[in-house]
């Protein structure tokens, strides 16, 4: 939404991959039917990539239990082994599920933010908006070393979750 539309504007916004492009004042009812229609587009991009079968089910998968004592209880996003407790945000339960689920797939940046974000980004913008989470998320897991090693960057395309036998 812009109050200063030109041409050159309505051109860098396509470039950019907007849905739509609105000029001030818009009215409220324009402004609903533009939000609506970008959800449906969203919507319809998840079920034409088939990421909806990866995304966190309805299916009750929540803990994970692991060879060295690791339980992963993402109901309550808490990774904990004996004392030790880490507590996860919201967006890194989301990832840790995907990729937990997911073990041995491994994810694109723009992927996982599609996933554990719920929006799509530019193949250039994704790592950018995915690496702080898993420095994050890396940073918790540093008590529990058999699950933080177990993911993995794929250097140029994403993360991996590779069990090793857990």
């Amino acid at each position: 939404m812009t109050a200063h539309g030109s041409t050159e504007t309505a051109i860098q916004a396509l470039r950019l991959r907007v849905h739509d492009y609105l000029l001030k004042p818009a009215p409220p009812a324009q402004i609903v039917a533009s939000v609506k229609k970008g959800l449906a587009r969203r919507e319809a991009r998840v079920k034409g990539r088939g990421a909806s079968s990866l995304a966190p089910t309805d299916e009750p998968v929540f803990e994970f239990r692991f060879k060295d004592g690791t339980v992963a209880d993402l109901s309550r996003r808490m990774i904990r082994k004996n004392k030790k407790v880490a507590h996860l945000t919201p967006a890194e339960g989301r990832l840790l599920h995907v990729l937990l689920v997911n073990s041995g797939k491994v994810f694109s940046h723009r992927e996982l933010v599609l996933l554990v974000q719920g929006y799509d980004t530019s193949p250039q913008e994704a790592p950018e908006v995915l690496r702080p989470l898993v420095s994050r998320l890396r940073h918790k897991l540093e008590d529990f070393p058999d699950l933080m090693n177990s993911i993995s960057s794929v250097r140029g395309t994403g993360y991996v979750y590779e069990a090793n036998g857990n």
